[in-house]
């Protein structure tokens, strides 16, 4: 069993074999996007989420007022930008 700790939460998972899948897509520091649109983010963590599937943590700065954002995403719902 292996723990992943982002923003002080520890998630876990004992089938790695989908996260490690995710971890050659995404890596990072890439720069990626919801498929959907929405402004360019950076990645900068890759894992597990609670329930052990792979989950992509990027953060953004916002137009609106410059500040940076964070979020997590499932991997089917981003690409590389």
């Amino acid at each position: 069993m292996r723990h992943l700790r982002v923003d002080e939460r520890v998630f876990v998972s004992q089938d790695y074999t989908e996260v490690s899948e995710m971890a050659n897509t995404f890596q990072v520091g890439d720069v990626v996007q919801l498929r959907s649109g929405g402004p360019k983010m950076t990645v900068i963590a890759a894992g597990p989420d609670g329930n052990g599937k792979p989950e992509v943590w990027c953060t953004w700065f916002p137009e609106k007022n410059g500040k940076p954002e964070h979020g997590s995403f499932p991997v089917e719902a981003i690409q590389r930008f």
